[in-house]
């Protein structure tokens, strides 16, 4: 039996109609990189090439815009969760549950390579304005790379997380919303605080930090510590998630919504 290829479930293909064409989705799109292209602006080295070599220290400006595009993707990506942000087209999964009898292995895969999607398409977005910080500030490569992953690892985990908020309390709206946008605010000021190797704002300034050899593998070391732990997290999230998507549809066979 051969297995159903990620580009045919039905979640992706939504999620790549909705990319296609012009929506309320990608004008968000365009603010955050708006944002995204202020915050590198405004960090942009103010002194000539000169004075900067002269300080020999490189401009913080490709450290500033790897730590917004983390920040501005995990944010969207809580909204997504809840629901909040959407491509036209989009049904959510309480919608997939209970308008079809798809599994939910299925749903939960295609909701998974979806989200991977959009990720991917707001980091392709930003690429130009990171590249631009890229060639100011100088680095590695690798480190950049590594630092692009660990935003797209973490942004999956607040991504469940927030579907399972949603998936609890969604019939409240409002506390919906301010339950997913905390999620974020509060993970970032306590993993920066308490929990260093789960800080995505300290792993970064880390690895772009790296100077000597002794350092650098540090750096990679702590990266790849924050990889996992996500993962981890992202793990434990899914089966919360796929617990829950579990009891909503035996209770929707129950109410006979599901036939």
């Amino acid at each position: 039996m051969m297995r159903a290829k990620p580009l045919a479930n039905p979640l992706v293909i939504d999620t790549l109609r909705g990319i296609a064409q012009p929506n309320r989705a990608q004008k968000d799109c365009l603010f955050y990189l708006l944002a995204l292209a202020v915050a590198v602006f405004i960090w942009w080295p103010k002194q000539s090439l000169t004075e900067v070599l002269q300080q020999q220290n490189s401009p913080d400006t490709l450290l500033v815009a790897l730590l917004g595009c983390g920040a501005l993707v995990a944010w969207f990506s809580v909204r997504a969760g809840a629901e909040d942000f959407a491509f036209d087209g989009q049904h959510g999964l309480r919608d997939w549950i209970a308008g079809t009898r798809l599994a939910l292995s299925r749903i939960l895969s295609g909701y998974l390579y979806s989200h991977l999607l959009q990720c991917v398409h707001l980091v392709a977005l930003s690429l130009p304005i990171i590249l631009l910080a890229f060639s100011v500030s100088g680095g590695q490569w690798p480190s950049m790379a590594m630092c692009l992953a660990m935003v797209v690892v973490q942004s999956v985990f607040y991504r469940l997380a927030a579907v399972a908020i949603y998936l609890a309390i969604g019939k409240h709206a409002a506390l919906t919303a301010i339950s997913v946008r905390a999620l974020v605010l509060l993970t970032y000021a306590i993993t920066a605080w308490i929990v260093p190797i789960a800080s995505h704002v300290v792993i970064t300034v880390n690895d772009l930090d790296g100077g000597s050899s002794a350092q650098g593998i540090h750096a990679t070391s702590a990266s790849v510590q924050f990889l996992a732990l996500y993962t981890i997290a992202s793990i434990a999230m899914l089966i919360v998630v796929y617990r829950q998507l579990s009891r909503l549809r035996a209770r929707l066979v129950e109410d006979g919504v599901i036939q």
